[in-house]
């Protein structure tokens, strides 16, 4: 589940993520575009902050952060084991 508000924080009601697995981080690189990740290399993004799709990360790992630079096109995600994953699209 992940939770939304449009009034700054006042209320909040629930969307379905459409994953099983626990999200430890979620980032947002502008108002609408954002990315969850989380267990078993979850990886969720949406581009309109209500929608939610997933993608294989490639990797068995749990993913635990999310983070990306000012451009919002690099971004690099850890994980167990010592994972380290970059992406530039």
């Amino acid at each position: 589940t992940i939770l939304r508000s449009e009034d700054d924080g006042l209320s909040w009601y629930a969307l379905t993520s459409g994953s099983a697995d626990q999200l430890s981080d979620v980032v947002f690189t502008d108002y609408h575009t954002g990315f969850a990740v989380g267990g078993s290399s979850s990886l969720l993004w949406t581009t309109n902050s209500r929608d939610w799709f997933s993608r294989d990360m490639g990797v068995s790992v749990s993913i635990s952060s999310l983070s990306f630079a000012s451009n919002s096109k690099t971004g690099v995600a850890v994980g167990a084991s010592s994972t380290i994953l970059r992406t530039d699209d």
